[in-house]
């Protein structure tokens, strides 16, 4: 089993997104993908512009 993941955010949400035909699944997971993305650009902007430490608890805790 073979996949090549997208190397920018657009090819990343049509690829996660188009999974799903139906279009409330679709809106269900467009969201999902939107609050995971955020949450990792949160952690990002801690830890470079607050000089936090990276911690995998509290990006899964966000």
């Amino acid at each position: 089993w073979e996949y090549v993941f997208s190397r920018d955010f657009l090819g990343h949400y049509e690829a996660f997104v188009g999974l799903w035909v139906n279009r409330r699944v679709r809106s269900y997971i467009s969201s999902i993908w939107h609050a995971i993305v955020w949450s990792i650009w949160e952690s990002r902007n801690d830890v470079i512009f607050s000089g936090k430490p990276f911690l995998v608890e509290e990006l899964v805790d966000r």
